[in-house]
């Protein structure tokens, strides 16, 4: 990638480059149908599950249903971190570029979402198969991608821009927003870059900013307010093989959350990992702790209400 992080300016507006997946399609019931599978299968496909907004609106009362996603086809057998990679990252395609990757034929239904990616797959090669098509979807090659690289990887280019600075040396940069990522991710990019990723985006933003001389974002927008869901990033055991392979370059990261941030709606909460500097202070320890009490309360009441039915039919 060409992006280059640049100083903060006086107002702090710079941000930290990390990685989101959005999260938008199925209801919260497929979800945690979807963890129930999980939880049995010890062969696992990167199907990153899916949440409706509006159901999960309805849902805070209560508290979100933790979900943990099943990851990558990967069998048993591959135990060294050698073959293991191999298997993951080394694996070509072949039948054409709208084959299954699994199967090698045509007529796929799902498409991975990262950048550039065109691996396709059949709901039913997946294991276990998906009966719903999930909102956005990584296979696993972009997953470590997203890891090892950084969230800017797998991101289609720059979706807006946000605010504009001048300086003597460095000339004209661009505070600018991401596709599928949160703000916490933005970045202050050069005019020369931005006239070759979004020349119509800066035409716009120029044209709106010399007649309005207004900046709107908000500082608050990279603070997390609440968390709504979390879910398995990968099994443990590809992880660690993952990870032990990268020799240890970065910190093993096993989930992922779905963050609601200030001063926004629930249609702007993003997956970030775990990992993520902006999930490892107090703040967001406590918000750790409030989801899990949210949890805990709702498997209570369900817990008590399958009791009733019971004791109902009695």
């Amino acid at each position: 990638e060409a992006h280059h992080k640049v100083a903060p300016d006086k107002h702090g507006n710079a941000a930290i480059c990390l990685q989101e997946d959005k999260c938008k399609g199925n209801s919260l019931s497929e979800a945690e149908s979807g963890q129930a599978g999980a939880e049995k299968s010890n062969c696992f496909v990167a199907s990153a599950c899916t949440v409706s907004l509006n159901k999960l609106m309805e849902s805070q009362e209560i508290g979100a249903i933790p979900v943990d996603c099943d990851l990558m086809d990967i069998s048993k057998e591959h135990d060294s971190s050698t073959h293991l990679r191999k298997s993951l990252f080394e694996i070509k395609t072949n039948g054409g570029a709208n084959a299954c990757v699994v199967c090698k034929h045509p007529e796929t239904e799902l498409s991975c979402d990262g950048k550039g990616c065109n691996r396709s797959y059949h709901l039913s090669c997946l294991d276990p198969p998906l009966q719903n098509y999930p909102g956005a979807w990584l296979c696993i090659f972009c997953i470590k991608k997203k890891i090892e690289i950084g969230v800017h990887s797998i991101s289609e280019g720059i979706d807006s821009i946000w605010n504009f600075k001048e300086e003597l040396q460095n000339g004209k940069h661009y505070f600018v927003k991401y596709n599928g990522l949160a703000h916490i991710h933005n970045q202050w990019i050069s005019e020369t870059l931005m006239l070759q990723e979004a020349p119509t985006l800066l035409s716009k933003f120029k044209r709106k900013y010399y007649k309005e001389r207004a900046i709107r974002w908000k500082q608050e927008w990279t603070e997390p307010h609440r968390l709504l869901l979390k879910r398995l990033l990968m099994p443990q055991k590809l992880a660690d093989g993952l990870f032990n392979g990268l020799a240890n370059s970065f910190p093993k990261c096993y989930h992922e959350w779905f963050v609601k941030w200030k001063g926004l709606g629930y249609e702007d909460a993003t997956w970030e990992l775990e990992t993520s500097p902006v999930l490892c202070t107090p703040e967001a320890m406590t918000l750790m702790k409030d989801y899990e009490a949210r949890i805990e309360a709702k498997t209570a009441f369900d817990s008590s209400k399958a009791e009733k039915v019971v004791y109902d039919m009695e």
